[in-house]
């Protein structure tokens, strides 16, 4: 018998992590195409602090203008099917499973059947949890790229969450690639099959030689006249990140000038929100069990020690993924 209620954070309030608290709330009853996830990890996106603090002020369109509608936080998540609702056929109760839910920074968690994969034997929840959002956006961005054998790819904060992702899969497509990190990750980037690494401290982007089939960039550090000299004409800019741009619409003012900078010149950017389904997560998931590639854990933190975890995230240190065990 489930239980009825559960541990999960929560706020009503915008703020930093600390506005986050640890409450004992009811367990969500699944609608007719989802499932009741016990959830064993989850894993930490800008997108959760982003609509932890409402900022930008886009965010709060649907989140509310003053106050959070939704007091739960979180889409990522890996764990145990315990109930499925009554439309649901392609799942069962204890399955292991992979993707996005509804307020995942829980012990249980609601999820659409439809944004779930199952778990195969060989592939961890720890590594499962790190791949819905971050995985999915970096398959999508291979994909935006039209990127395969052959190509030479450059990755732009290719230690990050979806850098480190996006570098191995273009690896495995068949490319070469070139990352750019900072100092400290050189040496992980290029275990993760780079060819040539470069460091972008101390003007080491001066450094960089086109032409690239196919640019992904996570950062937004490079300016476009810049990015669209390293791209071969007929080659792709993939923005998929860059810097926050303002406290109205955030990140989004970076995606939006790419794409204007680019209307013109034979070269083409495309901004990428990346949205999760079964297909690409089952794409992943195999990657990951067959060994193609290896998910970066930068840390797994308690289920307690969540809001620290989503402080450091924020700092943008941090290489590859952070990871909470929620459950066993």
């Amino acid at each position: 018998m489930q239980p009825t209620t559960m541990r999960a954070f929560v706020t009503s309030t915008y703020g930093g992590p600390e506005a986050l608290r640890l409450e004992h709330v009811p367990v969500p009853e699944p609608g007719a195409e989802q499932v009741l996830v016990r959830v064993s990890a989850t894993s930490l996106n800008p997108l959760d602090w982003h609509s932890l603090r409402g900022e930008p002020w886009l965010v709060r369109l649907g989140d509310g203008l003053r106050r959070r509608k939704r007091p739960g936080l979180g889409v990522d998540l890996a764990g145990e099917v315990v109930a499925v609702g009554s439309a649901v056929t392609d799942l069962a109760v204890g399955d292991r499973v992979v993707g996005a839910g509804t307020s995942s920074f829980a012990e249980y968690c609601a999820a659409r059947a439809s944004s779930l994969a199952k778990l195969p034997v060989g592939v961890t929840t720890t590594d499962a949890a790190a791949l819905p959002i971050a995985g999915v956006t970096a398959l999508r961005a291979i994909d935006a790229g039209v990127i395969g054998a052959g190509d030479r790819v450059l990755v732009v904060g290719a230690s990050g969450g979806v850098g480190t992702l996006a570098v191995q899969i273009a690896v495995a497509r068949g490319a070469t690639v070139t990352g750019v990190c900072s100092t400290s990750n050189v040496e992980l980037v290029t275990h993760l099959g780079a060819t040539t690494v470069v460091d972008y401290t101390g003007g080491g982007l001066d450094s960089l030689a086109g032409p690239f089939d196919a640019i992904i960039d996570t950062v937004g550090s490079i300016p476009n006249r810049r990015r669209k000299a390293l791209l071969r004409p007929g080659g792709t800019l993939v923005v998929v990140g860059g810097p926050d741009g303002g406290r109205l619409l955030g990140p989004l003012t970076h995606l939006m000038r790419s794409k204007l900078a680019f209307v013109v010149g034979g070269r083409t950017a495309r901004p990428l929100l990346a949205k999760i389904d079964r297909d690409a997560l089952e794409a992943l998931v195999e990657l990951v069990r067959s060994g193609a590639v290896r998910v970066v854990v930068d840390r797994v933190a308690p289920f307690e020690g969540l809001p620290e975890a989503l402080a450091y995230l924020e700092t943008r240190h941090a290489r590859g993924k952070v990871v909470v065990a929620v459950g066993g």
